[in-house]
């Protein structure tokens, strides 16, 4: 009995023609983008995060703009800053204690896997066309369990 290596056989012409290149699968969505927006390459109907990191981004920035009452089932969702923006006169130091208070609750009840590291604010200097001041609000972040490093997530309103 003579035996063979499959080492030194070699393609034939045919099997050529048949193989096929490998193709990279195209990435899957992890979340819809908000705000919503008509889809782009290849996202669908609506356009979507194709990372964790990203849809991670999106939804504390969705959970600190929301005021409750806003989200349909979920009286007590959002970390309800709007009404702090008719207090800010009150001072600086009071609105950014009681804003960190306010994102940590929020974040602990419905986001806990996010580690809230350090808060800024800072008043934009000027007024918006409405005649209301502007507070911007940095947020940094990280999230272990996702390997998601200390990311800054800003986010801007206007106060009165």
């Amino acid at each position: 009995m003579t035996t063979r290596s499959f080492k030194s056989s070699g393609i034939t012409g045919a099997d050529l023609t048949t193989q096929r290149q490998a193709v990279a699968p195209a990435p899957k969505p992890v979340g819809i983008k908000t705000p919503l927006r008509q889809g782009t390459n290849g996202s669908g109907i609506l356009d979507m995060h194709f990372s964790v990191a990203d849809q991670m981004k999106n939804n504390l920035r969705d959970l600190i703009l929301t005021n409750w009452g806003e989200r349909l089932g979920l009286f007590d969702y959002g970390a309800n800053l709007l009404p702090l923006a008719a207090e800010y006169e009150r001072g600086k130091d009071w609105f950014d204690d009681e804003a960190v208070v306010r994102i940590r609750a929020a974040a602990a009840k419905y986001m806990p896997f996010v580690e809230l590291e350090t808060y800024e604010s800072v008043f934009v200097e000027g007024r918006s066309t409405d005649g209301l001041g502007i507070v911007r609000i940095t947020v940094y972040y990280s999230i272990p369990r996702a390997l998601v490093p200390t990311t800054a997530l800003q986010v801007t309103f206007a106060v009165s």
